[in-house]
C-alpha cells in the first residue's frame, strides 16, 4: 500500500468533536503548571508580611504612635466690640492663628519647651474660626505629654505676645495723646497772650478758638483711653488641650498643612474631613495573609506573562498555527513510572489512551492513501518519524505506531536510522525470537531482522551504530538499500530517524520515505525549532502528513472519555471498563 500526497488541510473534512480550550482554560493551565512559582511567590511574601508585622508580641517594643492636641482660644467680646481709640488693640484671629508656629512666638516657645523653633513650625498650627470667633491650637507629637505640653505652651506664649504687642500699641497711643495735649497747651497759652495784646483781632480769636477745641476733644481722648481696661491680647483660654490619638496619614497631613499653611483668606480648617482615627496595628497572622495575597497576584501574573512569552509549543493550535500541519493525535503523558520504563504502552495496555491515541494516527495514514482500500497491496509505505530535536518522544512514537500496525493485520519493519544514539532496541528487542532475512530482488541477504515481542513486527538495527569511524553517507546509502530491499516483504516499514535539525541524516533518507511524520513534545519542542523543521520538509519537497503531540497537557480532558462502573454477581466485583473515543481528527478523505 502506497501513501502518496500529504493531505490538503483546506480541503479535509475536520472531525472536531472538542473545541481546542477557550482562553479561560488556557489561562488556567499557564498558572497551574507554574504552579511551584506561585507557592514560592506566596511563601516568600507572607513570611515578610509576618515578620515585618510592627507588633508588641513579635518586637517587643511599642509601636509608633501620634497624638494631637488642641488648645482654643476665644475671641474677648467685650474688646472686640469696643470702637474708637482702642479699636487698633483688637487681635485679628487670622492673624494670631498665623503668628503662632512662627517669628517670635515660635521662637518664645520652643525657649520654653527647650527644643528647637522649627520643630514648632512643624508640629504646632492655628486655625481661625471667624463664624465662632475662636482660634484653634493644635499640636501632634509622637507623645500625649508632648502634644499637650506644645499646645498649651502655644497658647500661652500667643496671648502673652499679643498682650504684649497690645500694652505697646496702646502705651504708645497715650504717649501720642498727651504729646498732643502738651503741644496744644503751649498753642493755647501763646494765642490767648496773643489776643489779650491785640484784643478785638478777629483773626487771632478763631486760631484761639480752634487750639482750644482740638485740645478738648484730645483730652476727651485722654480720658477715654484712661477710662478704658488694661490693654489685653484679646484672647482668652476656653479649653486646655487634651491629647487624643491619630493615625499616622493625619499626623503627616498636619505636619503638612503647619510648613506649607493655606493661602491667605482660608478659614476653614481644611483637615476635618480626614479621618483622624488611628488604625489598629496590623497583626502579623493579617501581615501575612496580606503578603501571601499580594504573592498570589504577583505569581499568577507573572506565570500568565511567562506563558504569553513562552518559547515552547503547548497546543494543537501551537502546532498547527507554527508548522502548517495537522496534528495527527494528541498522546497524554506519561507518569513518573511510565517514563522509567521502556514499555509499549500500545502492547502492555492496549486500551489506554496512550494506544487509542496512536491508533488515530494509523487510521489518518490509512485514510490517506492514493488508492481505493480493494487495489493490490503489492509495496510497503515507508513512515519516517522524525523530531525537530532530542528527548520528544520520537523512539516512543516508532514502537507504538509499530505496534498498532501490527495489530491490525499488517507487517511491520522497524529500522533503526539514528544510529549516533540508538534507542528503539530498548523498546522491541526480543533475544529468544527468530531472526528474518530481508532479500533484495536478486535473492541476495541485504540485512537480518530481528523478530521482537510484538506480533508481526520485526526491526533492523546495529547498521553503523557500533563503528564510530563509519561514514555517515556510507551507512546513509546502507539504510537506502535496506529500505529498498525490505518492501517487497512487508506492509510498513518505519524509519526512527535522528532529530532533523541536529544532523543532516534525516533529510539524506527523505528520498526512501513514503510519509514524514514529525514528533513534538508538549512543553520541550521550541516554537522555532518546530517551524524550522517544517520549512526545511516543505522545501526539500517532502511529504509530511502531520504532526503527533506528546506530552499534550494542554488539550481538552474530553478526547478520551473513560467511564469505569462495578458490577457486583454472586460475591464476585468485575470490573468492566466502557471507553468511548472523541478525538478531534483531520483526514483526508473522511
Amino acid at each position: 500500500m502506497r501513501i502518496e500526497g500529504q493531505p490538503d488541510v483546506a480541503g479535509t473534512a475536520t472531525i472536531d468533536l472538542a473545541e481546542e480550550g477557550t482562553n479561560l482554560r488556557r489561562y488556567l493551565l499557564a498558572v497551574v503548571r507554574r504552579w511551584p512559582m506561585i507557592l514560592g511567590l506566596v511563601v516568600l511574601l507572607a513570611a515578610v508580611g509576618f515578620v515585618t508585622a510592627p507588633t508588641d508580641e513579635r518586637t517587643g517594643t511599642d509601636a509608633i504612635r501620634y497624638y494631637k492636641a488642641t488648645h482654643v482660644l476665644l475671641q474677648d467680646s467685650a474688646i472686640a466690640g469696643t470702637g474708637g481709640a482702642v479699636a487698633s488693640t483688637v487681635t485679628n484671629p487670622q492673624q494670631a492663628a498665623y503668628l503662632v508656629n512662627r517669628g517670635a512666638v515660635a521662637e518664645r516657645t520652643a525657649e520654653a519647651l527647650r527644643i528647637e523653633p522649627d520643630a514648632v513650625t512643624e508640629q504646632v498650627g492655628g486655625t481661625a474660626r471667624l463664624d465662632i470667633s475662636v482660634v484653634e491650637i493644635t499640636a501632634v507629637a509622637e507623645d500625649a505629654d508632648e502634644a499637650v505640653a506644645l499646645a498649651d505652651t502655644s497658647a500661652a506664649e500667643l496671648v502673652q505676645y499679643l498682650g504684649e504687642e497690645a500694652t505697646a500699641a496702646f502705651n504708645q497711643q497715650r504717649d501720642e495723646v498727651l504729646t498732643r495735649l502738651d503741644s496744644l497747651k503751649e498753642q493755647r497759652e501763646f494765642l490767648t497772650a496773643q489776643v489779650a495784646a491785640a484784643p478785638g483781632d478777629p483773626e487771632l480769636q478763631s486760631q484761639l478758638d480752634s487750639v482750644v477745641n482740638q485740645y478738648r476733644l484730645t483730652y476727651e481722648q485722654l480720658q477715654q483711653l484712661a477710662s478704658q481696661p488694661p490693654p489685653s491680647a484679646g484672647l482668652r483660654s476656653l479649653e486646655t488641650a487634651t491629647a487624643s490619638e491619630l493615625s499616622q496619614a493625619a499626623f503627616q497631613a498636619r505636619v503638612d498643612r503647619n510648613l506649607n499653611p493655606p493661602p491667605a483668606g482660608t478659614i476653614e480648617d481644611d483637615l476635618a474631613e480626614l479621618d483622624e482615627t488611628p488604625a489598629a496595628p496590623p497583626s502579623p497572622t493579617a501581615r501575612a495573609a496580606a503578603g501571601g495575597l499580594v504573592g498570589l497576584l504577583l505569581g499568577i501574573g507573572g506565570a500568565l506573562v511567562l506563558d504569553h512569552y513562552d518559547t515552547r509549543v503547548r497546543r494543537r493550535s501551537d502546532v498547527e498555527a507554527l508548522s502548517g500541519l495537522p496534528v495527527l493525535a494528541e498522546i497524554p503523558p506519561l507518569s513518573r513510572s511510565e517514563q522509567q520504563e521502556t514499555d509499549v504502552l500500545s502492547s502492555s495496555r492496549p486500551r489506554s489512551p496512550t494506544a487509542e491515541a496512536y491508533r488515530v494516527v494509523r487510521t489518518a495514514l490509512l485514510f490517506s492513501r492514493d488508492q481505493p482500500s480493494s487495489a493490490p497491496d503489492d509495496d510497503a509505505v515507508v513512515i519516517m518519524v522524525t523530531s525537530p530535536g532530542p528527548d520528544e518522544g520520537k523512539t516512543t512514537s516508532v514502537a507504538n505506531l509499530a505496534t498498532v500496525f501490527g495489530e491490525g493485520g499488517q507487517s511491520v519493519l522497524v529500522v533503526n536510522c539514528d544510529f549516533r544514539r540508538p534507542r528503539i532496541h530498548k523498546y522491541l528487542t526480543d533475544e529468544q525470537a527468530t531472526p528474518f532475512e530481508v532479500l533484495d530482488a536478486h535473492g541476495e541477504q541485504v540485512v537480518t531482522a530481528q523478530a521482537t515481542g510484538i506480533p508481526r513486527v520485526k526491526m533492523v538495527t546495529g547498521i553503523g551504530e557500533r563503528d564510530p569511524d563509519a561514514n555517515p553517507i556510507e551507512i546513509v546509502g546502507r539504510l537506502h538499500r535496506v529500505v529498498a530491499a525490505a518492501r517487497a516483504h512487508f506492509d510498513v516499514i518505519i524509519l526512527d530517524t535522528a532529530p532533523f535539525l541536529t544532523t543532516n541524516d534525516a533529510g539524506d533518507l527523505l528520498p526512501a520515505a513514503d510519509v514524514v511524520i514529525v514528533v513534538a513534545r508538549g512543553g520541550k519542542t521550541k516554537k522555532l525549532g518546530l517551524r524550522r523543521t517544517a520549512e526545511l520538509l516543505r522545501r526539500l519537497e517532502a511529504n509530511a502528513l502531520g504532526v503527533i503531540l506528546t506530552g499534550a497537557t494542554d488539550s481538552e480532558s474530553g478526547r478520551y472519555y473513560y467511564y469505569h462502573y462495578y458490577v457486583d454477581t454472586g460475591g464476585d466485583r468485575k470490573r468492566v471498563r466502557k471507553e468511548r473515543e472523541q478525538p478531534p481528527v483531520t483526514e483526508a478523505g473522511a
